[in-house]
């Protein structure tokens, strides 16, 4: 089942088969659209073992869009459940995540042995 759900200058096409959940987020990811996405999650999650988020839409993103991605994944984990961050990030956004310091040189600060899914798709 595929869904489209809209807000401020910003799509989110979610798709949802047998256990994965896939969100793709299109346009801004900024705390204008912050309870959308999120809203998004809160309400698909249950229903799913796996959630693969793309950010490849993405046209801005704040230090909100990236605590987003990391409260989602750090829920994800409480509830065992599994998270991927789609590798195709354009490379603007590559630059506004390591400029506000989303790059880490270990894991997830919540979780020493779990690699942050950023750090991963940044392969830093």
């Amino acid at each position: 089942m595929t869904e489209f759900l809209g807000g401020c200058s910003m799509n989110i096409v979610k798709d949802q088969l047998d256990g994965l959940l896939k969100l793709k987020i299109e346009g801004n990811m900024t705390i204008q659209n912050a309870e959308a996405i999120r809203a998004a999650f809160v309400a698909s999650i249950n229903n799913a073992d796996h959630l693969n988020l793309s950010i490849s839409g993405v046209t801005d993103i704040d230090v909100s869009g990236l605590q987003l991605v990391c409260s989602i994944h750090r829920t994800l984990k409480k509830l065992n459940k599994h998270f991927s961050l789609s590798n195709q990030v354009p490379e603007a956004l590559r630059e506004v995540i390591k400029s506000a310091g989303y790059c880490k040189s270990r894991g997830c600060f919540a979780y020493d042995n779990i690699i942050c899914p950023i750090q991963e798709v940044l392969n830093v």
